[in-house]
């Protein structure tokens, strides 16, 4: 019976920290994915950009290549683990998944910011789904909670805190009295910022999060360029100077707006009351607070970055879509 069980087989493109807990997941839990849908999960072909690079998870050679089509073309799923250094790269391979009809769980959050319009549309005509719920928030279910709100009521506003570098970086100029570059340092010796920290503290990180948001909320797809986020750069002592004596601390809050069928993007360094939702986030953790007419004000709060998080919502984005691929 084993023998005749059908086979789900996986491209993972990318093999960073979260491609390589993605495959770590596909191993560890295949037993479960058995028992729920009587398929058995394959791993046939991992892409990546170097094929001699050294890696952490040994005995995987055979599924490595440097060819991205060949491994779409290998596989009835694709998982997108490539990152923000290889946007392009993303949408190019995306665009040819759909176009040869395979579901993909993306995780590539500026591949999803500057091309979701594009990518949406493609997938639509080919009648391909396209899971994203990790490209946003971490762990936090937030884009598959937004697609489900709203069937009574309007959703006013999203804001809230999606960029945990910053988060910390923050903590510790205020906290810890750090310069910038201090701090930036500790993050970066901890593992919390990258080498090149430009997108998370000059803004564009959270305002890739807020687009993809702003996107599958409301149909509208900001443009990146027409939007410029606060950097952390910009503060001065005497900002965290206000903020010792105000009652109020500083974070980088993200924002969307709806008014009047207008939608409203911004990232700003912003003073929040210390007994606000927003200043009790703390490290790597996120929030995301969703403001309608009728619920009023909910909160989903949880860790936004690493590659456990982030590696877990497309593990759940998977089995989301065996649930509808797979016909009882």
């Amino acid at each position: 019976m084993v023998r005749n069980m059908r086979k789900i087989k996986i491209a993972i493109l990318g093999f960073g920290t979260v491609g390589c807990q993605i495959y770590q997941y596909l191993k560890s839990e295949s037993e479960h994915i058995r028992e729920l849908f009587q398929v058995e999960i394959e791993v046939v072909k991992i892409y990546v950009r170097d094929i001699n690079k050294e890696r952490s998870i040994k005995g995987i050679e055979f599924l490595l290549t440097d060819q991205g089509y060949d491994a779409i073309d290998a596989a009835d799923l694709i998982m997108e683990c490539i990152g923000g250094n290889g946007s392009e790269l993303s949408r190019e391979l995306v665009q040819y998944a759909i176009r040869k009809e395979k579901p993909v769980i993306l995780s590539s959050k500026k591949c999803l910011a500057f091309y979701g319009r594009e990518l949406f549309g493609e997938a639509v005509g080919n009648h391909v789904p396209i899971y994203y719920d990790a490209c946003v928030g971490g762990g936090i279910p937030i884009s598959r909670n937004l697609k489900d709100m709203g069937r009574c009521e309007q959703i006013k506003k999203i804001y809230g805190i999606v960029n945990a570098t910053s988060n910390v970086i923050l903590e510790d100029m205020s906290s810890r009295n750090m310069t910038f570059q201090e701090a930036l340092l500790q993050a970066q010796k901890q593992g919390i910022a990258e080498n090149d920290p430009s997108e998370d503290v000059d803004g564009y990180d959270a305002l890739y999060k807020a687009i993809i948001l702003a996107g599958i909320t409301f149909g509208t797809w900001i443009s990146v360029p027409s939007v410029q986020p606060e950097s952390l750069r910009d503060l001065t002592e005497g900002d965290f100077a206000q903020e010792k004596t105000s009652g109020y601390v500083i974070k980088q809050v993200f924002e969307i707006n709806c008014e009047k069928e207008t939608i409203v993007c911004s990232v700003q360094n912003r003073l929040v009351d210390k007994d606000s939702l927003i200043a009790c986030v703390k490290g790597r953790n996120n929030i995301i607070i969703i403001d309608s007419t009728e619920a009023g004000e909910r909160a989903f709060y949880g860790q936004g970055a690493g590659a456990k998080p982030t590696a877990s919502a497309m593990f759940d984005d998977m089995i989301l879509c065996l649930s509808h691929i797979i016909k009882p």
